[in-house]
């Protein structure tokens, strides 16, 4: 962001592009997908987006203090969330678990979408991709060469090049996993390095044990992996599967079934 302080012209279409943004948001209408009351100067000399306030925390903040919560439930209604805003043509393009806000009533609620679209673009950073690389699937640490950008904020979001729903849904993907364990994605592996080279060649975290990570959870994970990215199941698949997932674990546990 320090380019955009003391670059003018990129401040000024930054926070042009942030204001349709938040407009964007303001018309969005879903319990799990948190509003945006708006944009405040107060804080600095770059606009900060003003939420209501999540005393919960993350959903990963939320778990560490309710253990026995019932996580495969809490990721059914964000899948929700997501279906919603892809249904609208928003990608993400930035899904973890810091992203994920709970209310207080223990309503899990997403964050920032499509904010990092902005931050990440080459008028304001460096940098070519956005976000913790742990979550990303191959196709945005390593983008082809022979497909263009197409980041203009009237174009269809689900166009922008490598940032589509399909690489939402790896990243939900990663993100569930993040949730289950209580870990990053690749926790076993210290460098960010090592995990790009390991997403590029297809090599997924390794599976945590069962009592974890079910058959049944571990399976959709690894369509949500998928390298080809039109392969993956679309997000509504995703909350189909973890909404079943999470009856049928409700079930065992008050059976006592194995």
């Amino acid at each position: 962001m320090r380019g955009i302080q003391s670059d003018k012209a990129a401040r000024v279409k930054f926070e042009e592009q942030l204001g349709k943004l938040v407009l964007q948001w303001q018309e969005l209408d879903h319990p799990n997908v948190i509003p945006c009351i708006g944009l405040t100067m107060q804080f600095g000399p770059i606009p900060a987006l003003i939420f209501p306030m999540c005393t919960e925390g993350s959903i990963m903040q939320y778990i560490e203090k309710n253990p026995s919560a019932n996580k495969l439930q809490l990721l059914a209604q964000v899948a929700g969330g997501f279906n919603y805003l892809h249904d609208r043509g928003i990608v993400h393009a930035d899904i973890r678990g810091s992203n994920i806000m709970i209310r207080d009533d223990g309503t899990p609620q997403i964050m920032d979408a499509g904010l990092s679209l902005i931050v990440s673009r080459a008028d304001f950073t460096n940098a070519s991709v956005c976000g913790p690389c742990r979550w990303m699937p191959p196709e945005v640490l390593e983008p082809s060469d022979d497909l263009e950008y197409d980041i203009d904020a009237d174009s269809d979001t689900d166009n922008i090049f490598p940032f589509s729903r399909w690489s939402d849904v790896y990243s939900f993907g990663m993100t569930i996993l993040e949730v289950l364990t209580g870990k990053a994605p690749y926790h076993h592996r210290r460098y960010d390095t090592v995990v790009i080279l390991d997403i590029i060649h297809g090599t997924p975290p390794p599976r945590p044990a069962k009592k974890v990570i079910s058959d049944g959870v571990w399976n959709m994970l690894h369509h949500c992996w998928k390298t080809l990215p039109e392969s993956r199941p679309p997000v509504r698949g995703v909350e189909l599967w973890l909404d079943l997932l999470w009856k049928t674990e409700e079930t065992r546990t008050l059976y006592n079934l194995q």
